[in-house]
């Protein structure tokens, strides 16, 4: 899913990758770390293939290892952070969000700094340069965490016994059941999104562009009237629907904006 909506070599318009590996470790702790290490060697694998890479074993096995360090070690940083603030202060719950957003902005500057480091020392970095990738990298993976990594962590606290990150919110989760209106709300949503990048597409203009951002228009009237987790899982399908239509609409070259 990461390759949807590539903007750069090695980046895309969201990583949803970053948003597992943070929901997983602030979830889970260093349970979550022999898997994601697993998980993150055969990506660099994958992302060899598709990219046709030519490059020694001894190169690529290097470079898995340094991404796999920076990639989980960046985030473990911001999401053992925010593990530790919500058992201190877990009944703020603004203070909480406010925490999730510092360390996910932080630890996805950090994740950037190692990882495109790390490509730029095996050689393996892109034709678009140091500053690009390490734009479009950084940005990938921040929207991805805001976006997805509050799903996820909602999936994984409902599917497991045992969480050391605020534990109050788990019986509410595993509780929690949609209304009967959010699919005509989400249906409604994802139409004028439709319309907004139709209309784009037809324009090919930077204000047609930015008629994505009237969709916070609706999305502000789900989240006022549907629960957290609802509102988590519309903008998940929201975002998806953006990356999907991206390439298909010719709008790559506004990749930014929607992000």
């Amino acid at each position: 899913m990461g390759h949807l909506g590539e903007i750069a070599t090695h980046a895309s318009v969201w990583y949803p990758p970053a948003a597992l590996t943070f929901a997983s470790l602030a979830v889970l702790g260093s349970r979550a770390v022999p898997y994601l290490v697993v998980a993150s060697f055969g990506g660099t694998l994958w992302s060899i293939e598709i990219y046709q890479v030519e490059a020694s074993w001894t190169t690529i096995a290097g470079f898995a290892v340094c991404n796999a360090t920076a990639h989980i070690g960046s985030y473990a940083v911001g999401a053992f952070a925010l593990r530790r603030f919500s058992a201190r202060y877990r009944h703020q719950l603004p203070n909480v969000v406010l925490t999730f957003l510092i360390a996910a902005a932080a630890s996805s500057v950090l994740a950037t700094a190692g990882v495109v480091a790390a490509l730029q020392l095996f050689g393996l970095l892109g034709p678009e340069g140091l500053l690009t990738t390490s734009l479009a990298f950084w940005t990938g993976d921040f929207v991805a965490l805001v976006v997805l990594a509050p799903l996820f962590a909602a999936l994984l606290l409902r599917m497991v016994r045992q969480s050391e990150i605020w534990i109050e919110p788990q019986l509410y989760l595993r509780q929690e059941r949609l209304s009967g209106s959010f699919g005509f709300k989400l249906t409604l949503i994802g139409l004028l999104l439709l319309a907004a990048m139709l209309i784009a597409n037809r324009l090919q203009t930077y204000e047609a562009a930015f008629l994505v951002f009237f969709i916070l228009i609706p999305q502000l009237w789900l989240t006022y009237t549907e629960s957290p987790v609802a509102t988590a899982i519309s903008l998940a399908v929201v975002s998806f629907l953006i990356i999907v239509l991206l390439g298909p609409l010719q709008l790559g070259r506004f990749a930014f904006v929607y992000q």
